[in-house]
């Protein structure tokens, strides 16, 4: 699956394919020049290039190229971040990520 130019914009758990994702497995999936920004409260936590936070799920093959994420808290560039029951295999970004704390090029943070 594609998904291109695509703006998610809001506050929570934000991914462009999906928010907060449990027991799930995504394959295949490319996000091509679209943003994923958690702009609207004082919080401002988890935001990802394709999902929000993974609870015992596995990406595989994905891609996220271009385009922006952004979270006060939690940014990255396959998932906001993911618990330790979780894998990200063979995926890669080469998004833009801005925060201030628990930042990564793939994951912001793994609990």
């Amino acid at each position: 699956m594609k998904v291109e130019n695509c703006s998610i914009i809001g506050e929570g758990r934000l991914g462009v394919l999906t928010g907060a994702t449990f027991s799930t497995k995504i394959e295949q999936v490319d996000i091509l020049d679209s943003q994923c920004e958690n702009r609207l409260s004082d919080h401002g936590s988890n935001a990802g290039g394709l999902t929000g936070p993974l609870y015992r799920s596995v990406v595989k093959n994905c891609s996220v190229k271009g385009g922006n994420v952004y979270a006060k808290d939690c940014a990255g560039g396959i998932s906001s971040s993911m618990s330790e029951d979780s894998e990200i295999i063979d995926c890669y970004s080469t998004c833009r990520i801005e925060g201030i704390t628990n930042v990564g090029g793939i994951t912001g943070k793994v609990n």
